[in-house]
């Protein structure tokens, strides 16, 4: 599901609007691989509705951590990595689903999947460079 070809959100040339989106996450979310998991669910909810307000940029395992999964303000994903781990299910899933039930969508989740596997590399490579720079020696 391509989300926005935009920063800004709004749906760009060859972009589905974001109406579109909307219903394909309706979709989605009902799709028995999604009803099963309510985690996977806010997960990607959280996901395409930020992408949608224009704040992709702020994707970040902290946030996510925080806004989905609860965690409170000690959480430090050099430590833990369960916004990673659970971007990686999400992939999977969205694979699945695209593979699978939504085979024929309107809008596909390839861009999605690609765009998710992005910003997990970023969030990687940022706890990286931190873990890096706290290490002694």
């Amino acid at each position: 599901m391509k989300l926005s070809a935009t920063a800004s959100g709004h749906a760009g040339e060859g972009a589905p609007s974001p109406t579109a989106v909307r219903e394909q996450l309706r979709r989605v979310l009902a799709s028995e691989g999604f009803r099963q998991s309510r985690r996977m669910a806010e997960l990607l909810r959280f996901v395409v509705s930020e992408t949608l307000a224009g704040s992709a940029d702020r994707l970040k395992e902290y946030l996510i951590a925080s806004e989905v999964f609860g965690r409170d303000e000690s959480f430090d994903p050099r430590i833990n990595a369960v916004v990673r781990v659970e971007v990686s299910r999400l992939r999977h899933r969205l694979r699945e689903y695209f593979l699978g039930p939504g085979r024929d969508a309107e809008a596909r989740g390839r861009e999605n999947q690609a765009a998710t596997a992005r910003e997990c590399h970023r969030t990687r490579e940022q706890t990286e460079s931190a873990h890096a720079l706290s290490s002694p020696g």
